[in-house]
């Protein structure tokens, strides 16, 4: 006879808003579903309001990306007034903004994915006790010093903000502060600081030598090369990671989205990757079975089919969202 259990598990680590059911038969997931639980309601919150309350109203929405909020809601503005903003404004949103993404992939990483390797289902596994020395929630080394060093970047966005999260010195056209030469100053050495950290604690090596990993093959070859590659963050996430079989699951579909970010002003001497089309560090576009394609907005719909709200045929666009 079949041993079948369903389990609902209640994801709560960051905003406590998924939760995911799955069906187990022998002690292999058969079946699994994913389902958001909270609704905060911004887009009802918005209706009505003046065009500026979004910039202070929509960096609320995660105390952990704020920025990316306060960007998309500016970006809005921008379109919506028909303004271009000067190329030096354009540095210091994007500026802000990589900060605030450099604080985000450390603390998912090491604050809310790798603390997994403590669990005791790892226990029979060589590295699990340096894990544990590593990752254990706000006692591991790697958890104290991600959350010292993701701090500190974050005054980047301070120095122009005033604050983070929840800061709002983005406007339709610019940004609200000229930054004095000590401000540069400042953010020039608090991006050096977490170079060195990076380098040095992540990489295990300089970031021209990681540029170098173009390949399955190279990265191989980069992490046997140096016991330093091997003892860094990363080297011991790819060790662990393959002493516990998850190179072998969870491979998704070869499609990928990417709405673009962080639009290159004019007067750069940086340039975007070829057939990027608009030029942005990150561009716009949709890659698909090897295959990239342009992004087209126009074509995004929105379907109810699969959540809580109520059903409505076929998709929409979110300027028609039913909401």
């Amino acid at each position: 006879m079949a041993q079948v259990r369903q389990l609902t598990i209640p994801i709560n680590r960051v905003e406590g808003d998924l939760e995911v059911r799955l069906r187990v038969e022998h002690g292999t997931v058969v079946d699994a579903w994913s389902c958001g639980t909270l609704y905060r309601g911004f887009e009802k919150i918005m209706v009505g309001r003046q065009a500026l309350d979004g910039l202070v109203i929509t960096p609320r929405i995660c105390g952990i990306c704020s920025t990316a909020h306060l960007t998309a809601a500016a970006l809005a503005l921008d379109a919506i007034a028909g303004v271009e903003p000067p190329p030096d404004a354009v540095r210091i949103r994007n500026l802000t903004l990589m900060a605030e993404l450099l604080q985000n992939d450390l603390r998912h990483t090491f604050l809310t994915f790798m603390v997994d390797f403590c669990n005791p289902a790892y226990r029979n596994l060589p590295l699990y006790e340096e894990a544990v020395r590593r990752f254990q929630p706000l006692q591991g080394s790697t958890v104290k010093a991600v959350l010292e060093v993701t701090r500190r970047i974050l005054e980047i966005v301070a120095i122009f903000g005033g604050q983070w999260p929840h800061s709002s010195y983005m406007v339709p056209g610019g940004i609200t502060t000229v930054p004095s030469q000590s401000d540069l100053l400042q953010c020039r050495h608090l991006a050096a600081h977490f170079r060195r950290w990076y380098e040095d604690r992540v990489l295990g090596c300089g970031l021209e030598r990681w540029s170098e990993v173009r390949s399955a093959a190279d990265l191989d070859a980069w992490l046997e090369e140096d016991e330093r590659h091997r003892d860094g963050e990363l080297g011991f996430l790819i060790r662990f990671g393959r002493a516990a079989g998850l190179d072998q699951i969870g491979r998704g579909e070869d499609s990928f989205l990417s709405f673009g970010a962080l639009p290159i002003p004019e007067d750069s001497s940086v340039r975007p990757a070829d057939g990027a089309g608009k030029a942005a560090l990150i561009p716009a576009g949709l890659r698909r079975d090897g295959h990239f394609l342009p992004f087209d907005p126009a074509r995004v719909t929105e379907h109810a089919a699969w959540s809580w709200a109520a059903e409505y045929p076929g998709g929409r666009h979110p300027f028609e969202g039913l909401t």
